[in-house]
């Protein structure tokens, strides 16, 4: 028997009745007018997370310090010999530059005369090629990001863009950074290639390479350091496995193709633009490759370089030194080894074994040790990161990146340029003052007798080794003696005699700046003052020139004599 429903129930369910019903109108709801776009307001444009933060602060920081103010600076005697050439080929081509080296193994300069001729030739224009080589350095670690992770990617590009000496070299017009910019580039894609050989993925970091072979010199060293561990890695894997004879075989049968056209392409590309379209002679260009790459066999050996590079690294280096050692300790206890990891260890080891031996004693080489040394650096950063002990090491690790941009901002900002005026027992220096500096003052007097000549056809006379006052002379035509310019500038204490009749103004000024800083006289506090004021401990050697400006005067005018009036 069924059961009975409660009444109540009954009478509140819902149903159908029976019979004929209208249909109440249904009225849409009112569509919110387009001044009133709710919704929109409220929907999820961007998610913003750690890593997209970081990635935003960092190319925020390598824009401000690779392009604002990047004329502070006046240009050195090497950025200006390089800026003269191209301005020089800007104006005459290459012909009237054959006769130089530099611009028989590079084609930045052509890059920079092209500068030259669109926006105008300036100390901004001058290094606008380096700081944008600068940049893609910098940008080359987003690119790294399979092989370093992401925390790894984040500190290389951090350790790059604050880095004192990165940062320097970027605003010192130097073609060093272009080509190092196309090394990165190219070693991504080389182990890329690696992945998945193909012959055409071959042929586009072969002409990166090239361009980087091109682009400077000392990406011979490079290269050859490169091959070196791209052959011990091919070694071991034929050799782990057994039957290596076999297994060697059988990669050559393979990978044949892909391994002769990077090779092709790489120096064909190199000697192409190096030898400018092979109007020069290869031979030329190979032996000037090979004198660049071993300058520093004629120095001293290791404990030269040592006192050479040591500061460097200890006062402007120490959060790349530091995290490479650890870096280096971290993947040994943790191992986990992969391909990239020991080639980047290897290159570390190579380069620091190598560069001190055969690199040219300069400021710009420590560089070429420093790069390795991030690689190392950030894969160290990226085993950290995934320990327990991350939450007191990144404290650390931001202490460092504070006080290295302390560090960057006081030698590229507030020191950018010597002070000649300064007391000698209180000078600022640079250790990348090794090399001499141009002061601020002759870049004002170079203003101030411009300003004086009102001549268009006005000329001036500046001896070759006085690079920095030619180029900001530029605008005046080239005397070949001194008697027949109007502004001359020579060494202080060096005379010559003037034209008659004229009028002549003479200024002595402090020309350049350098510093070779004595490690014996160091101690504690001459230490700590340099690293916060970048006072010199030692003595700062300043040269000194004399700027000469000549004004003609109307010559066999007649002599007026007014007669007195007569007295009352």
């Amino acid at each position: 028997m069924a059961r009975q429903q409660p009444r109540d129930i009954e009478e509140w369910r819902l149903g159908i009745e029976l019979g004929e019903h209208a249909e109440a109108p249904v009225e849409s709801p009112p569509r919110p007018p387009d001044e009133q776009p709710f919704g929109r307001l409220e929907r999820t444009v961007y998610v913003v997370t750690v890593e997209r933060a970081a990635w935003l602060l960092l190319a925020v920081l390598a824009l401000a310090t690779r392009l604002v103010a990047l004329d502070l600076r006046p240009l050195g005697p090497d950025e200006a010999r390089e800026a003269l050439l191209e301005l020089e080929l800007a104006a005459h081509g290459l012909e009237s530059a054959a006769q130089d080296a530099a611009a028989l193994l590079s084609w930045v300069p052509l890059g920079g005369s092209l500068v030259f001729s669109v926006f105008g030739a300036s100390d901004f224009t001058a290094r606008l090629i380096a700081a944008l080589g600068g940049l893609l350095l910098a940008g080359s670690a987003f690119a790294l990001r399979p092989y370093l992770g992401r925390a790894g990617a984040i500190a290389l590009a951090a350790l790059l863009v604050l880095s004192p000496s990165f940062t320097y070299q970027s605003r010192s017009g130097d073609w060093l950074m272009v080509m190092l910019g196309l090394v990165m580039i190219a070693f991504v894609l080389t182990f890329r290639t690696m992945r998945r050989p193909t012959p055409m993925r071959a042929a586009l970091p072969g002409c990166v390479a090239g361009l980087a072979l091109a682009a400077d010199p000392a990406a011979l060293s490079i290269a050859a350091i490169v091959a070196a561990i791209l052959a011990m890695i091919g070694i071991w894997d034929a050799v782990a496995g057994g039957n290596t004879v076999l297994r060697l075989k059988v990669w050559w049968e393979r990978r044949r193709s892909t391994v002769v056209l990077f090779a092709v392409t790489t120096v064909a590309v190199w000697l192409t633009l190096s030898t400018a379209f092979f109007s020069d002679s290869i031979f030329v260009v190979l032996v000037e490759s090979a004198r660049s790459n071993l300058q520093g066999l004629a120095d001293p050996g290791y404990g030269a370089a040592a006192q050479f590079y040591a500061p460097m690294l200890g006062f402007y280096e120490f959060p790349i030194a530091l995290l490479a050692v650890a870096g280096l300790v971290a993947m040994i206890a943790h191992g986990g080894w992969s391909r990239f990891s020991f080639a980047c260890v290897a290159w570390m080891l190579l380069a620091l074994a190598v560069y001190p031996l055969v690199a040219a004693r300069h400021p710009s080489s420590v560089v070429l040790m420093l790069l390795p040394m991030a690689l190392v650096a950030a894969l160290g950063v990226d085993h950290l990161e995934r320990t327990r002990a991350w939450s007191g090491i990144r404290v650390a690790i931001a202490v460092l990146g504070a006080v290295g941009l302390y560090v960057q901002v006081l030698t590229n900002l507030v020191y950018a340029a010597p002070d000649a005026g300064a007391a000698p027992w209180a000078r600022h220096a640079l250790l990348f003052w090794r090399v001499p500096a141009t002061t601020e003052r002759a870049r004002t007097e170079c203003a101030q007798a411009l300003r004086a000549m009102r001549d268009k056809d006005a000329s001036a006379f500046v001896p070759d080794s006085m690079p920095a006052m030619r180029w900001y002379l530029r605008s005046l035509a080239r005397a070949d003696q001194p008697d027949d310019a109007n502004i001359s500038v020579a060494p202080s204490g060096a005379t010559s005699a003037a034209q008659a009749p004229v009028l002549e103004e003479r200024y002595e000024f402090g020309l350049e700046e350098s510093w070779t800083p004595d490690l014996g006289s160091l101690d504690l506090a001459a230490a700590l003052k340099f690293f916060f004021t970048a006072r010199a401990w030692s003595e700062v050697k300043l040269r000194e020139a004399t700027i000469s400006i000549r004004t003609p005067t109307a010559a066999g005018a007649p002599t007026i004599i007014l007669t007195p009036p007569p007295q009352p």
